[in-house]
């Protein structure tokens, strides 16, 4: 008895192997391509922290949204890093939401042992962010989450 794909959505602060601080990042890396080898359709979704961009990993813009933050909309680019999985053939979608002046930074949530002042708004802006990411998807590919893995922040 086979069981039905799934489109999961995992959204985490930090995911091996482009951004990591701790096990949350192994756990949220290993978990969601365990379960794209199953044979989900899954979008691992992450802020464009510096690191990402350096991960070595070929992110491509294939979109850009804005997000409603207290100040006002943000302009948000999402990038898109695709990770062969199994036989190669089927791929696990990574995207990374990208605003700078939030994620541009030398460390994840702090620098030189001190928290960054903002991590409140950068959080709540991430969270926004990846509910706006599911209505851009919703509109361009019909693609809905059946089940939202949802950490930390």
């Amino acid at each position: 008895m086979g069981y039905p794909s799934l489109h999961i959505l995992v959204a985490a602060s930090e995911a091996t192997p482009y951004a990591k601080t701790g096990g949350l990042a192994d756990v949220v890396g290993a978990l969601s391509l365990e379960l794209a080898k199953l044979g989900h359709d899954v979008i691992l979704v992450l802020p464009y922290h510096r690191c990402v961009r350096d991960s070595g990993r070929s992110f491509r813009a294939v979109g850009a949204l804005k997000v409603p933050t207290p100040a006002g909309l943000v302009d948000t680019v999402i990038e898109e890093d695709l990770v062969p999985v199994g036989d190669r053939r089927h791929r696990m979608r990574v995207w990374a939401f990208r605003h700078d002046a939030f994620f541009d930074r030398a460390g994840l949530y702090q620098e030189k042992g001190i928290d960054y002042p903002d991590n409140l708004d950068r959080f709540v802006y991430f969270s926004r962010a990846a509910l706006e990411g599911m209505v851009f998807l919703k509109n361009q590919q019909s693609w809905r989450p059946d089940i939202f893995y949802l950490y930390d922040w």
